[in-house]
């Protein structure tokens, strides 16, 4: 009796593992596909960034050669130039260092201020919600600072400034504007993020969080991006996410601690 119950709870034990397993295959899958396609994003934002500084630089080379075939070359407009453009190749390397250091995970917790998350956004998407007409406000107190996992705090938000303005685009909403809210609540920072892009339907916000589960068309979207704030979120900073709606508006809400208190950790 006892022998044939060692052997079932063993037998248990077992497909539990299994599905342990299968259910980490699942999630690590699940992640490497979000993260193709914020990459995917992100080139589409570093061309943004980088289109008005080559403009730049090409529009002056043009300039010297034409000076110089027409024999009108004058050596201190040559020197303005040559400036010029060395400050604007600083800028594309800068750009670079930037968006390579957003997809290097941290292993520990850093300290963080919200004026740096607002540069950091800023930095990302400034470019592209230009082009798109869609401002971007921060309000808080700029010195207000925690400690965390900065770069999967900034791809939680990116992903949402991402939903924000797909949808302005898809509504053609008039005046597009984010808000980005801090507010300080005794350990924890409660960060707000509103839109005005048509609001959500009340049956899509029940799954909004869930896996694969996406309002955008297949070419358009993953269903992946908020799925995996909310585990960055939960998970790894400890903290909690949800979202309402009322009328054209949208707030997420993030709430983390100031401080994680740790070692640190594997992140992907």
């Amino acid at each position: 009796m006892l022998k044939n119950f060692a052997i079932q709870n063993q037998s248990l034990t077992h497909q539990v593992d299994v599905e342990k397993h299968k259910n980490e295959r699942a999630e690590r899958l699940m992640i490497e596909q979000s993260r193709l396609a914020i990459m995917g994003e992100m080139i589409g934002m570093i061309a943004h960034q980088w289109r008005q500084p080559i403009t730049v630089i090409g529009m002056l080379t043009n300039n010297a050669l034409l000076d110089i075939e027409l024999g009108e070359l004058k050596m201190d407009q040559l020197v303005e130039d040559l400036e010029s453009i060395d400050k604007q190749v600083h800028f594309l390397s800068r750009t670079i260092d930037d968006f390579r250091n957003f997809f290097r995970p941290n292993k520990l917790p850093q300290s963080i201020t919200l004026g740096e998350i607002e540069n950091e956004l800023m930095t990302i998407v400034g470019k592209s919600f230009e082009n798109n007409r869609i401002s971007l406000i921060f309000e808080g107190d700029k010195n207000t600072h925690l400690v965390t996992y900065k770069n999967e705090l900034l791809q939680v938000f990116l992903n949402i400034l991402n939903n924000s303005k797909d949808a302005f685009l898809e509504n053609r909403t008039i005046s597009p504007t984010v808000c980005i809210y801090l507010n300080e609540a005794e350990d924890k920072l409660h960060f707000l993020i509103t839109d005005n892009g048509g609001g959500i339907n009340a049956d899509v916000l029940t799954h909004i969080f869930e896996p694969y589960f996406s309002t955008k068309s297949e070419k358009n979207g993953t269903g992946l991006g908020l799925y995996m704030s909310a585990m960055i979120v939960e998970k790894h900073l400890h903290g909690s996410i949800g979202v309402c709606s009322e009328n054209s508006t949208s707030t997420f809400t993030i709430i983390v601690p100031k401080t994680i208190d740790e070692k640190g950790h594997d992140v992907y």
